[in-house]
């Protein structure tokens, strides 16, 4: 009892589609959890922020480019990314690392402006600090 040709040619071709449909499935889970991300990000930097306004002290967030740290001077806690990339900062200053500085002065809000992107695969999102309001707005570029 052997196999036909035919029969060994329709297995792998069902295979192969298999594989296919699999690669598109586990790309949209990739834009999902960097969505999911994105979301946290943010979260915690309007939670930061707001803390600062309302405890009215100084603080910084530093983007590295795979994760960012925020807090005081005394104090910082550390985000690492998983799914997202940091690319293309625009801040007011820089370390050593390269590595962007972005600061709110001791109101809670960014004493001056910044931006940055955020990529995962095909999605881009443009993070922006409003320096006199304290705004962060979030654009989507693709």
């Amino acid at each position: 009892m052997g196999y036909s040709f035919v029969e060994v040619l329709i297995t792998i071709a069902v295979s192969c589609a298999l594989i296919v449909i699999s690669f598109g499935f586990f790309r949209s889970f990739y834009g999902l959890f960097g969505e999911f991300e994105k979301d946290l990000l943010l979260t915690k930097m309007y939670t930061f922020k707001e803390y600062n306004l309302l405890k009215k002290q100084e603080g910084r967030f530093i983007l590295y480019d795979r994760s960012i740290e925020y807090g005081t001077i005394y104090e910082t806690e550390k985000l690492k990314l998983d799914w997202l990339k940091i690319d293309k900062n625009v801040c007011e200053e820089f370390l050593e690392s390269g590595a962007g500085v972005l600061k709110l002065n001791g109101n809670g809000f960014p004493s001056g402006s910044g931006s940055f992107i955020l990529k995962n695969g095909n999605n881009d999102w443009k993070i922006t600090f409003t320096p006199v309001v304290g705004k962060i707005n979030v654009y989507r570029s693709n």
